[in-house]
């Protein structure tokens, strides 16, 4: 009984979650326990040593940036101006737009656009959600920043009580472990 219940808890609460990772090494991992990420999602290398933590991480079957087959799409400067037609015209339902870090540090998409853009992506019950980015530990940003840059940018001032983002949490685990856009490391 009491399995049953924490996998419960697991599956309907997997925050913190970090959904945009560029590379993960020992010290990516180590970082991310400290700040008690229990989810990672990278695009990219994978270094893992049993003596770490055991964080759950999935890997991006295709390219977020460029090849939009899966369910989260990946703002990036490339298809920023045509990102509403990619969701319009998508084969799967798009059930999240991702924008890392590493452009919001670096003010390389027009935020006002954006701005504009997101109420289009809320009218279509698609959330915005953050991830780090990283590439190395020194850019992993904690849950709470992620937290923050979500409700700074979007008219949701609440996500963890917002309908569309309870929504959003409640269905990744199942789009993460189906296999089809996701592996397991």
């Amino acid at each position: 009984m009491t399995k049953e219940i924490s996998e419960k808890i697991y599956y309907r609460d997997i925050r913190p979650i970090d959904l945009y990772i560029k590379k993960i090494d020992k010290e990516v991992l180590k970082t991310a326990e400290f700040f008690n990420f229990k989810t990672l999602v990278c695009d990219g290398d994978i270094e893992r040593d049993t003596a770490l933590p055991a964080i759950t991480i999935f890997k991006y079957k295709y390219n977020p940036e460029k090849d939009f087959k899966g369910p989260l799409i990946k703002i990036s400067i490339d298809n920023f101006e045509r990102l509403s037609d990619y969701v319009k015209n998508h084969p799967n339902k798009v059930q999240g737009i991702i924008i890392d870090f590493n452009d919001f540090r670096g003010n390389q998409i027009n935020y006002q656009a954006l701005n504009f853009k997101l109420s289009f992506f809320e009218k279509h019950g698609i959330p915005l959600i953050f991830g780090s980015g990283a590439n190395s530990a020194s850019q992993i940003v904690p849950p709470a920043t992620l937290k923050a840059a979500i409700k700074y940018l979007t008219p949701i001032k609440d996500p963890d009580n917002s309908k569309i983002y309870k929504k959003f949490y409640n269905n990744l685990m199942g789009i993460l472990t189906q296999g089809k856009y996701f592996e397991t490391h």
